[in-house]
């Protein structure tokens, strides 16, 4: 089947149009290609692999999930355990009208709205050890600049390089690259350590790694690669919280707005340290450190959650308005305030944080238990 028959089948069927021959030959088509890597030609391409996988295990299994968010004083969690994800609301950002079983057009959400406001891109300021200030959205790809013999070039893809001939030069030049609101970067460090900055977080670290360690500071979100040295192990300090590695993928989240600082294993060895605590990772673990305290709790990830922003999308599991409007509020810009009679309530789906802001909001107001007036940069949340 033709890439292009493909997206018109998947459209018509998620849109109730699709004939009993149609439908049979969509779903022939996801038992034999789904669980294999195929590709798709772009976001919306993706967007609609995921629905479609979600709608045919809803119908399939149409007992396994509920698909109705839950008011946190009422959220009791579900003794049964199910192989499917659960969504508590669809993505249909590229279907123009919804339909009923019985064919008809469902009502549509409207987002009160005197505006729209895009999504966040690549953007962030890089300091020099001298104070010097470069804005790299505004810079040409090429030298920016060079810190001792770390030379600091930007790829035609935005992303950040310090390139280094000689490791003991340059010592002691901190440089710091910070994100805005609205905002995330790539940058490769000088030992080869590879960092996504996610919106409205900073990341100080030096030109180039000298002595037996390397040491970083990160305030908000990052995901990193880091490059193995056992010779010279790998520290980051994130508040009053510091992770030891030796060469790993993972996430750390330590936003001040948070109530806690969450750091994800994706793959290696681990160490977390918290006052006098401390508590060895393994892969595929989370460890959750509360403000104003030192115990460190480890928990099974959700890793394809937690990774979710650097790959482009928001996953929710159970996640309540605030913590959600949290992370919006980061991604667009935007200040959230709540209206009298607000009602905090759970989430759980994918959202695309590549869409204008009133589509996603029009997304979390598709369940009928929240709604959302735009105005300017400010987003009122309402009963």
């Amino acid at each position: 089947m033709q890439p292009q028959e493909l997206t018109l089948l998947i459209r018509k069927y998620l849109a109730g149009k699709a004939t009993p021959e149609e439908h049979k030959l969509l779903e022939d088509w996801y038992q034999t290609h789904v669980a294999e890597e195929v590709e798709w030609d772009g976001e919306d391409e993706e967007l609609l692999r995921l629905n479609l996988l979600r709608k045919i295990q809803a119908e399939t299994h149409p007992h396994a999930a509920s698909f109705n968010p839950t008011r946190i004083r009422r959220y009791r969690l579900a003794a049964a355990a199910s192989f499917f994800v659960v969504f508590s609301f669809a993505l249909y950002f590229f279907i123009k009208d919804a339909r009923d079983a019985e064919g008809n057009i469902k009502k549509t959400v409207n987002v009160k709205t005197r505006n729209d406001i895009s999504p966040g891109g690549n953007k962030a300021v890089l300091t020099l050890s001298d104070g010097s200030r470069i804005i790299l959205e505004e810079s040409e790809a090429g030298v920016l600049a060079n810190q001792g013999n770390a030379v600091i070039m930007k790829k035609k893809d935005g992303q950040l390089i310090y390139d280094h001939h000689n490791q003991a030069s340059g010592a002691g030049q901190m440089n710091e690259i910070s994100t805005p609101r609205g905002g995330q970067y790539q940058v490769i460090l000088s030992d080869g350590t590879k960092v996504w900055l996610n919106a409205s977080s900073s990341l100080k670290f030096p030109a180039t790694f000298t002595g037996s360690k390397r040491s970083i500071e990160l305030t908000g979100e990052a995901y990193f690669e880091v490059q193995k040295d056992k010779k010279m192990p790998f520290y980051l300090k994130a508040g009053d919280m510091e992770v030891e590695v030796l060469g790993t993928h993972f996430n750390i989240m330590a936003y001040k707005d948070e109530d806690q600082s969450n750091t994800t294993l994706v793959e290696g060895l681990v160490m977390v340290k918290k006052g006098n605590g401390s508590r060895l990772m393994k892969p595929g673990e989370q460890a959750v450190v509360v403000k104003n305290t030192d115990r460190i709790n480890l928990y099974k990830a959700n890793i394809k959650k937690e990774m979710a922003w650097q790959r482009g999308y928001y996953i929710f599991e159970r996640d309540d308005v605030e913590s959600i409007m949290r992370k919006i509020s980061r991604w667009y810009d935007v200040e959230i305030v709540y209206a009298p009679g607000f009602e905090n309530t759970t989430f759980t789906g994918t959202v695309s944080r590549f869409k204008n802001l009133s589509d996603v909001l029009r997304v979390l107001e598709s369940t009928e238990e929240v709604h959302f007036k735009l105005e300017g940069r400010r987003v009122t949340v309402m009963p």
